[in-house]
């Protein structure tokens, strides 16, 4: 019994480094991006051609920038949000609200197919549409990924500050960890 009670708390330990780990390279990976996500105002076909009309807009004005640095990137949208929300109501219906906010969010984890980012704070540029009860679109503006070809990605991470092994982390090129105990095995 003793034994089994040891092995258990050696499997508690391990996994609770690995859990940090994953915690430490989500908040570095938080440190350096910036995200944009767009709320359409319902899940109808007419609101969510309309929440994709918004995107374009935003990613237009986004993509244009020449952004060396995250703190440069934060620093031009928070100073630029009124302009950043004037383009995207030209997309609108007069009088459709959208507002616009910049801030630390909690995203989820979401698949682009050429990258992928794990869940966490991030900061981020909402663009919500009337209610914003709707599905919405997520994507990375610092580093500007969500306008380069899958096969720019990594040399669009790595010129927004992102190292060999994040790049490698959100591109999903690292082979997946597996973690076996001898004793297990010998057990079962």
């Amino acid at each position: 019994m003793r034994k089994i009670i040891i092995l258990l708390l050696l499997l508690a330990g391990t996994l609770c480094l690995i859990l940090s780990a994953a915690a430490r390279e989500q908040a570095r990976l938080g440190e350096k991006l910036i995200r944009l996500r767009v709320v359409a105002a319902s899940d109808s076909a007419d609101d969510q051609t309309r929440k994709l009309a918004v995107r374009d807009r935003l990613l237009a004005v986004v993509s244009a920038q020449d952004w060396q640095t995250r703190d440069e990137a934060s620093a031009w949208l928070r100073d630029h949000l009124d302009a950043l929300e004037a383009a995207g109501r030209e997309a609108l219906p007069d009088g459709e609200a959208l507002t616009l906010t910049f801030g630390e969010t909690r995203c989820p984890a979401r698949d682009y197919g050429s990258f992928a980012l794990p869940a966490g704070d991030y900061l981020t540029l909402e663009a919500r549409i009337g209610a914003g009860e709707g599905h919405n679109w997520w994507c990375v503006v610092y580093p500007t990924l969500c306008a380069v070809p899958s096969a720019s990605v990594p040399s669009a991470a790595a010129d927004g500050g992102l190292t060999a092994g994040e790049i490698a982390l959100i591109t999903q090129d690292t082979p997946a960890v597996k973690l076996r105990f001898r004793i297990l095995d010998l057990l079962f």
